[in-house]
């Protein structure tokens, strides 16, 4: 038997799983084989192998994170949820913070809106201050005269042609108030240097006599609630007005709020200004 070629043609088109292209032109060939297009190049639009490595080589590895511990240097501006400042200080005034203790304020501080407010001038307005539980008198610096301590009756010096005060007697005749060390407002005197004490600052020149209210007042003598106090003839003391007394309003210091029948010089309290 000879054998021969036989030339035929396949009914059928060849798919991938047997060795074939499953297309019947070039173009859908490359398409289900996922080559490139015919007019795909390799130009210098494309990086090259080093380039490709050099990249890579720039990045973080898989491992890489930005926790908060793995940030060491540099600043978040406060665009970037930052302070934009090394400090505490510095970020709370960057944030236009208010920090919880201490501290300088360079602004005015409002306080619910524009009505109340502290300035850097020591300029307040509030439309009420509460909280003074035991402090129960509203004082004024007045200018001193001699030396006073608190409880001591204080009157007007009418023999001097300038302002000042001085312990009262029953000789006064223009009784201001009380020497106090508990008052719950004080106004007057001077204005304190920075880092220095309002008070401190005053006293050497300054009397901080209280002019309304209820104030530990020195005295002498049997006191009973509801006494009229006066001056008595001890400088800064004062006593129980006596059944007779004529006592001049100028010179009232005001009546006592409790009471006692000591002798001796000690402090009760007095309701003065009413």
């Amino acid at each position: 038997m000879a054998w021969g070629i036989v030339n035929t043609t396949p009914k059928d088109i060849v798919d991938i799983a047997h060795g074939g292209t499953g297309a019947t032109t070039a173009t859908q060939a490359r398409q289900n084989l996922g080559a490139a297009a015919s007019s795909h190049t390799h130009d210098d639009r494309y990086y090259t192998e080093s380039e490709v490595n050099a990249k890579l080589n720039a990045k973080a590895n898989s491992s890489h994170s930005h926790d908060a511990g793995n940030i060491t240097s540099g600043i978040f501006a406060v665009g970037r949820g930052g302070t934009g400042a090394s400090t505490a200080s510095q970020g709370l005034a960057n944030l236009g913070g208010m920090p919880k203790a201490g501290g300088t304020f360079a602004g005015a501080v409002y306080f619910g809106g524009s009505g109340t407010y502290i300035k850097p001038d020591g300029t307040a307005q509030f439309t009420k201050a509460l909280g003074a539980a035991y402090n129960a008198d509203y004082a004024e610096f007045l200018p001193r005269g001699e030396q006073t301590q608190p409880g001591d009756i204080v009157a007007l010096d009418t023999d001097s042609p300038a302002e000042r005060y001085l312990r009262a007697t029953n000789r006064s005749r223009r009784v201001a108030g009380v020497h106090t060390d508990e008052c719950a407002m004080l106004i007057g005197g001077e204005v304190a240097e920075p880092g220095k004490s309002y008070l401190e600052t005053n006293l050497p020149q300054y009397i901080p006599v209280a002019l309304a209210g209820r104030v530990r007042v020195r005295v002498m003598g049997p006191v009973h609630t509801g006494d009229i106090i006066l001056p008595s003839e001890e400088p800064g003391v004062g006593r129980a007005a006596k059944p007779g007394d004529r006592a001049d309003p100028a010179t009232v210091v005001g009546y006592a709020v409790e009471g006692d029948d000591r002798t001796d010089i000690r402090r009760l309290r007095v309701r003065i200004g009413g």
